[in-house]
């Protein structure tokens, strides 16, 4: 309807994992929506000295096509990140609305393989959202991508900063 979403939070003090999928198929994962109407989906924020995304694991916050409501924000605060295995983190609208900003720093490092993703996306007339990627130290990728891309309205902006190195081994930004 035309509520918003609903913020979600989590914060550990050790690590979290997300990988695999349910019984359905379904990927494991945190998630944000906005289905229908006009509300807007909500936040998600994550915190924790390693996170580890694998075998198909997401992170993501979308707004469907049936929706005029704006995608939700993604902010991703850790000291070091693994995305591997086809895992994503993952901003993307189908609709009118605009899709959210994802948002991660890593004190340490961040490092993509095997198809890890770091994406906004626009399939409807929203704009895509903007990527905000700060390694204190390295940003490694090695077979994954960091995208922003749209179909008919404007693509997002990437910013990536790292404190010391940047690796790129068939990836693409």
């Amino acid at each position: 309807g035309s509520g918003r979403g609903g913020n979600l939070t989590v914060v550990a003090a050790d690590s979290i994992l997300i990988a695999g999928q349910d019984q359905a198929g379904f990927p494991s994962g945190l998630f944000s929506s906005a289905q229908i109407g006009q509300g807007n989906a909500g936040n998600l924020f994550i915190a924790t000295p390693l996170l580890t995304l694998d075998a198909g694991g997401q992170i993501a916050a979308a707004v469907a096509s049936s929706s005029q409501g704006n995608g939700g924000n993604i902010d991703v605060q850790v000291g070091r990140l693994t995305l591997t295995g086809d895992a994503q983190i993952d901003s993307s609208t189908r609709s009118s609305g605009r899709g959210g900003t994802v948002t991660v720093a890593a004190t340490d490092h961040i490092e993509l393989r095997t198809g890890g993703t770091i994406s906004a996306s626009s399939a409807g007339q929203g704009d895509a959202g903007n990527i905000m990627i700060q390694a204190g130290k390295l940003f490694q990728s090695r077979n994954g991508a960091v995208t922003t891309e749209a179909e008919t309205a404007d693509g997002g902006n990437i910013t990536l900063i790292a404190g010391s190195r940047v690796e790129l081994r068939d990836s693409q930004i």
